[in-house]
């Protein structure tokens, strides 16, 4: 009993290491619920399959293959090997470098003992966010990649992991002779293929940071132009209440002039033909704004009113329906900012070729959720 709670307690720490740094990496994120039994899938896998050199990375390339399906295969291959590549390659710095130096354990003792290669997996997670720390990586950062530029770097990654996979699991078990050199180089080897992963990683995190910086500098200036929008819808608003008044105040007066005459036939006509057509010019298609008065996030508010600004412009016509108070965003600011002006954009592209184009934009919510329907 006290053997299975240890192997359990085991492959539980080497889930969560190699998941925190899945997540991470494939910007996979689950909920409680399923995340235990893709852990439970995890650990039972690992118990029945210990011998296939491979399990932890197809378990993951299913994982990704299953929550992310949108992704091509080499993504879900590099997001397979890459967490199981740094977890393991972590493993090899502690258990070959710092536990005999710090504690004085041989590799043999290392490897023969349970509870110290637990340790050397409850030490993994620590160094990596050490050595984040240090090269001021942050794995979140590879999802801004834009899919072409990506291609590259996923290319190159998985031929490094999988040579990594090749030399030290594979050739090892095949060629004899070659086991004797790679224990007496394993040393320098694990040092190299470390080093390599570093320099990987710390280029794409750069590369990763500057395509942020692209991005949020094309939306500083999306953002300016939606003001100057905004501004000019504002300005052109305040013409046409210029206009209402000066209308009005000549409307009055030719009331006025009918109604001192006291003649009945006079006051109809100037009502049918003055009044009444005024009436009418005065009803502008299109929103109010204070349609999006529900919507309590500023930002939020001010992108869709420049958006639907811009929708109006075009000539389409606008149907805005928020019946609900919106006040907590179901995801983060900038990914629903960016969901929201790419289907806006796609709407309003597709509007254009229309005979009676039209945008109709529904956002409420539902049995605790909250849905947007264009």
């Amino acid at each position: 009993m006290i053997f299975i709670h240890s192997m359990f307690f085991f492959y539980t720490t080497i889930f969560i290491d190699s998941w925190i740094i899945f997540s991470k990496s494939s910007g996979i994120k689950l909920k409680w619920k399923p995340l235990c039994v893709t852990g439970a899938i995890f650990i039972v896998a690992n118990v029945l399959f210990d011998n296939v050199i491979l399990i932890d990375q197809l378990f993951f390339i299913g994982v990704s293959l299953l929550f992310a399906p949108q992704k091509k295969l080499s993504e879900h291959i590099f997001n397979g090997f890459f967490a199981i590549m740094i977890v393991e390659l972590l493993f090899r710095v502690i258990g070959s470098f710092f536990l005999p130096a710090v504690l004085g354990f041989s590799i043999r003792q290392i490897n023969s003992d349970l509870r110290l290669l637990e340790l050397c997996y409850l030490l993994i997670l620590p160094m990596f966010y050490l050595f984040s720390y240090i090269f001021s990586i942050d794995l979140s950062l590879l999802r801004f990649i834009s899919e072409d530029k990506m291609k590259k770097w996923v290319f190159w990654m998985n031929t490094t992991m999988f040579s990594y996979y090749f030399f030290v699991h594979f050739l090892v078990k095949v060629q004899s002779e070659f086991l004797g050199l790679y224990f007496r180089y394993r040393s320098i080897l694990i040092f190299i293929y470390l080093a390599i992963l570093i320099w990987i990683i710390v280029k794409l995190d750069r590369f990763a940071k500057d395509q942020l910086s692209q991005k949020l500098a094309q939306a500083q200036s999306e953002r300016i132009a939606y003001l100057e929008n905004y501004n000019q819808s504002i300005e052109q608003l305040y013409r046409d209440i210029r206009t209402v008044k000066h209308d009005s105040e000549n409307i009055l007066i030719s009331l006025k002039d009918s109604i001192d005459s006291g003649d009945i036939e006079s006051i109809t006509q100037v009502y049918e033909t003055v009044v009444q057509q005024s009436a009418t010019s005065l009803r502008r298609p299109g929103y109010e704004m204070s349609s999006l008065d529900n919507i309590k996030e500023a930002v939020v508010r001010s992108v869709m009113n420049s958006k639907l600004l811009e929708a109006q412009h075009y000539g389409i016509d606008l149907y805005i329906e928020i019946p609900d108070v919106i006040d907590d965003l179901p995801i983060k600011l900038l990914d629903l900012i960016v969901l929201f002006t790419g289907l806006v954009d796609n709407a309003i592209e597709t509007a254009k070729g229309s005979r009676r184009p039209f945008l109709s934009i529904a956002y409420f919510k539902q049995d605790g959720e909250t849905i947007l329907y264009y």
